[in-house]
């Protein structure tokens, strides 16, 4: 996930506001079900990798940025927005992909020329995988590590070349939409009467009337309304087939 000043603006310059923002993102995270596994700040953007909910990814960084907003706009004597739009976000399944993800964030600041080696940048969750971690969880940073045989080796997966583009992609969507997706279920559920989304999992007829208002309501893909919903990409796929024979 990415977030970025409006207009390219320095929003990060200071680590008095990097720190901030870390603290404030790390004090929301638990009333939102939300781990932390990665992150990177740079004076401009940040990149972070979670683990939860589409939903719940949203609600998070509403509150996270609009608190931040608020503050940076007083402190520097300044209207407007301060991020472009509300964050992009990509959903990582894949185990290669998860790994990609975890090296392109640590490699940012060597990629922008702000250091030689990433793991001596201060504003990066690559100095937590290799001492104790302040910021991110430490069971994602364990799970991570898991896929290694030694820390060593995790650092010389930091070198090898990769030349996937993980925020560059028709994968990437943006909060409104998620949001958006997010309201069509609650309005859903609502509406029929059901307590959770996966009272209706054994309920094929109302799946797919779910399914068929999510495909009209949002512009997210198959994968990541499945997601969204809890359920296999090929159930979307076969409603989004029907729709477009009727």
């Amino acid at each position: 996930m990415m977030v970025a000043g409006n207009n390219r603006e320095h929003i990060f310059s200071s680590n008095i506001d990097k720190e901030f923002y870390l603290l404030n993102l790390k004090d929301s995270m638990t009333n939102h079900n939300v781990d932390l596994a990665a992150w990177c700040m740079l004076i401009n953007n940040a990149h972070f990798l979670f683990k939860t909910s589409l939903d719940s990814l949203s609600q998070l960084m509403r509150e996270v940025n609009t608190r931040y907003a608020i503050l940076y706009n007083k402190k520097y004597d300044r209207l407007g927005h301060v991020f472009r739009g509300r964050f992009k976000c990509v959903n990582v399944e894949e185990e290669s992909f998860l790994l990609g993800v975890v090296k392109y964030i640590h490699n940012r600041p060597i990629e922008k020329g702000m250091a030689i080696k990433g793991q001596r940048y201060l504003w990066s969750s690559f100095r937590e995988y290799l001492t104790i971690p302040k910021y991110s969880d430490k069971k994602q940073i364990e799970f991570i590590l898991s896929y290694f045989n030694s820390m060593q080796s995790f650092k010389e997966f930091h070198k090898v070349k990769d030349f996937k583009k993980y925020l560059c992609s028709t994968e990437v969507n943006s909060s409104e939409q998620i949001a958006k997706a997010a309201n069509t279920i609650k309005n859903f559920c609502e509406k029929h009467r059901i307590p959770e989304i996966r009272d209706i999992y054994d309920q094929p007829v109302l799946m797919q009337q779910l399914i068929a208002e999510l495909l009209s309501a949002s512009k997210l893909s198959n994968r990541k309304l499945a997601s969204l919903i809890g359920i296999s990409s090929y159930f979307v796929n076969k409603t989004s087939k029907l729709n477009k024979l009727i």
